[in-house]
């Protein structure tokens, strides 16, 4: 979309604020119920400490800490496995939305989050199973890819690209021509 002045507008909204339980668990934005109040890493905490869904979210919470939840979840701890799982499935709900209202599509999973992939992912496809689209075309291709900066930056690249080539189309002309009218 453009601006007044005909600047290319670049806007979209925040998975992790998509609604996940109208009226549940407090959030960081201030909103209740959005998928990061079930999936984001104070979500897990809550969770696996049993905190109340009203508590104000930690603005911040240490990877180590995860991690010894993780390493407990790993092992069978029954709280803590609920609260990767129950994360999971907050994205894979989340996911299946998108995909109900898109087309099917390849998953990518990113950021810091991954090194619980094997915790995170049973939920996730329980999630996504639970789409009308999934159940009658199957599960989509998730991967997960841990260089996440790369990722974006070609992901900026591809849609400066796509800028490009879309005001090159608009005035029918090629880049040579507009090389040559640029002087």
């Amino acid at each position: 979309r453009r601006d007044h002045e005909g600047h290319h507008q670049i806007s979209a909204p925040n998975f992790g604020h998509m609604m996940h339980v109208p009226g549940g668990g407090l959030c960081r934005c201030g909103a209740r119920g959005c998928i990061e109040a079930y999936a984001g890493f104070y979500a897990m905490l809550r969770t696996a400490f049993d905190v109340p869904l009203d508590t104000i979210p930690a603005k911040f919470v240490p990877i180590a800490e995860l991690d010894k939840i993780a390493a407990s979840a790993r092992h069978g701890g029954r709280r803590n496995v609920l609260a990767f799982r129950q994360a999971g499935l907050a994205l894979g709900n989340g996911l299946s939305r998108v995909l109900s209202l898109h087309e099917r599509m390849p998953i990518v999973i990113t950021g810091p989050g991954v090194r619980y992939y094997d915790l995170l992912i049973e939920g996730i496809t329980e999630g996504l199973a639970e789409s009308h689209v999934v159940r009658m075309e199957g599960m989509p291709e998730l991967r997960v890819i841990v260089d996440e900066p790369t990722l974006v930056f070609e992901g900026h690249l591809d849609r400066a690209f796509s800028i490009i080539d879309n005001d090159i189309v608009k005035r029918g002309g090629s880049i040579v021509e507009l090389r040559d009218q640029a002087g």
